[in-house]
């Protein structure tokens, strides 16, 4: 349970900002104030895509649906 507190860091644009482990990238953006277009906040629209930089390339992903696991490098571009 204590897990879900703990903060890592994600990439966007080139800045890092803390998130909490289990939140979506949209939810990150929106709370440090990143400039990121949304509608429905469940994937439908596809409004808020980003582009997640990985090891096997840059792979689309829509931030709503981006859940941000301590795992990974957490690094994404958002698209304007």
């Amino acid at each position: 349970m204590f897990g879900l507190f703990k903060k890592i860091q994600v990439d966007i644009d080139g800045t890092t900002y803390p998130a909490a482990k289990n939140s979506t990238l949209l939810r990150v953006c929106l709370s440090h104030g990143i400039n990121i277009q949304y509608k429905c906040q469940s994937g439908v629209c596809g409004k808020c895509a980003v582009i997640e930089h990985t090891s096997q390339g840059d792979i689309p992903t829509l931030a709503c649906q981006k859940v941000i696991s301590p795992s990974e490098t957490g690094r994404f571009s958002t698209i304007r």
